[in-house]
């Protein structure tokens, strides 16, 4: 008999017996690509994209769990991988964000305390020092307004309060905050202006990184709310957490940025805050299936809980920000 050459696949060397490798998927061609095939191959990858996206993004947005019920039964490759999905839906959003978001530089009055009635009487009669930019206070007592009365240097500070009891002295946090206001009374008008904004951006753009965070412990919030229903994994709980918070980046991305902006209105934007809030009961519901009672009980913990996460995570992101500056 005659022998036929073997033809091996050029990108992972696997033999191949057809158009398309059996192990990578790669198309395989006998000859040199020509640039009509490269074209070819783009036009097919960007319609299988596109097809694949729309495929998946309908129902994410407007049929609450579906997606993640057929990825989780193992209907997985007519749907965006959902990590795929994750990064690029967080990609599109916080890139129109950085873009077209604007930070607000604020008002150029110097931190001095402020003698509203209301203030006084819901912190016990104590004025605040306060910065527009920043929105964050600190107590008003003798010590401090002698501190910024006489425009007291950061180092001396921190030798006052080395030098004080440790009954007197203030806390680490607040000692932090001191110091980078002193910081900037030293500094003037452009010098604060200057400082707020760079805080606000370093701030801003931390949030993606927090994500990483709040995500897997949603899902892991999820685990524990359904602990004794052992057939769901953890990673059926983060299949879901993924396809929420692309859900959620997909909602403000089409809400605030494409229909807000077309009719020239803050309508839909709230629209979407509250379909996010119905959507996650909804998705919990057809997910897991339990009883209304039941799952209205686990979101309102989930929710609570959550919540806790996030305060957590955004005073933390705040502590960073405020220590590399």
């Amino acid at each position: 008999m005659e022998d036929h050459p073997v033809s091996h696949c050029k990108n992972c060397s696997t033999e191949v017996d057809g158009h398309y490798c059996a192990f990578c998927g790669q198309r395989y061609h006998a000859h040199k690509e020509s640039f009509g095939e490269l074209v070819y191959e783009f036009v097919s990858d960007f319609v299988h994209f596109d097809s694949r996206f729309f495929k998946t993004a309908l129902p994410l947005i407007f049929n609450p769990g579906k997606l993640t019920k057929s990825y989780n039964e193992g209907r997985q490759r007519s749907q965006f991988h959902p990590i795929r999905l994750y990064m690029f839906s967080s990609f599109v959003y916080f890139l129109l964000l950085f873009s077209f978001g604007h930070l607000e530089e604020g008002n150029d009055q110097p931190i001095t305390s402020q003698s509203g009635a209301s203030v006084r009487d819901s912190l016990g009669k104590k004025d605040i020092y306060s910065d527009s930019d920043l929105h964050f206070s600190l107590a008003s007592t003798p010590y401090n307004d002698s501190l910024f009365a006489h425009k007291v240097k950061p180092e001396v500070y921190l030798a006052q309060q080395k030098a004080l009891p440790k009954s007197r002295k203030a806390g680490l946090w607040e000692r932090i905050v001191m110091v980078k206001v002193l910081k900037i009374n030293q500094e003037g008008t452009e010098g604060k202006r200057a400082f707020f904004k760079k805080v606000t951006a370093n701030f801003l753009h931390n949030i993606p990184k927090t994500l990483f965070v709040l995500l897997p412990l949603f899902a892991l919030l999820l685990k524990l709310l359904y602990v004794r229903h052992r057939q769901f994994f953890y990673v059926d709980h983060a299949v879901l957490s993924l396809h929420y918070f692309s859900f959620v980046f997909l909602l403000l991305v089409l809400s605030n940025y494409v229909l807000d902006n077309i009719f020239g209105t803050s309508f839909f934007i709230k629209l979407a805050i509250a379909w996010m809030f119905v959507y996650l009961l909804l998705a919990m519901k057809r997910l897991y299936g339990q009883s209304w009672p039941k799952t209205v009980v686990k979101y309102v913990a989930l929710l609570v809980l959550f919540s806790f996460s996030i305060v957590f995570t955004v005073l933390a992101n705040m502590t960073i920000t405020m220590l590399v500056m």
